[in-house]
């Protein structure tokens, strides 16, 4: 039987709100501090996870 193995992340309505306090008490204060979180949170799921974040091609692309 050909099983694959499944990687996933649960992340809770909890755990956003927590990253969000934090950020926002600790100099994430401007617009710009803000995108640049962004863009690096972005960037790390994009590593750690590229088969989860990227969309399947449709059947028939190669």
């Amino acid at each position: 039987m050909n099983e694959e193995k499944q990687k996933f992340i649960t992340i809770y309505s909890d755990d956003i709100l927590n990253a969000y306090a934090y950020s926002a008490e600790n100099g994430y204060d401007q617009d710009k501090d803000w995108k640049e979180l962004t863009y690096q949170l972005k960037l790390s799921f994009y590593t750690r996870f590229p088969e989860l974040v990227r969309k399947p091609k449709p059947t028939g692309e190669k």
